[in-house]
């Protein structure tokens, strides 16, 4: 994965971090509630989101770099 491309999933990544540590448990964006007491529960689910994300094919303009 060229360098460039790592550091927008990386950088991607800690957004999504930070979102789901601080916000993650608000039900604001599609309406649908979330248990706000578990935790595990989403980090296990960025997990997963995030590891999808960094093992996707490089993006058209990564792969050009």
């Amino acid at each position: 994965m060229p360098d460039q491309e790592l550091t927008w999933r990386m950088h991607f990544m800690f957004g999504a971090l930070a979102y789901t540590v601080m916000f993650g448990a608000h039900n604001d964006v599609t309406g649908v509630g979330t248990d706000t007491g578990d935790f595990r529960g989403r980090i296990d689910r960025l997990v997963t989101f995030l590891t999808a994300g960094f093992q996707a094919p490089a993006t058209q303009s990564g792969a050009k770099q």
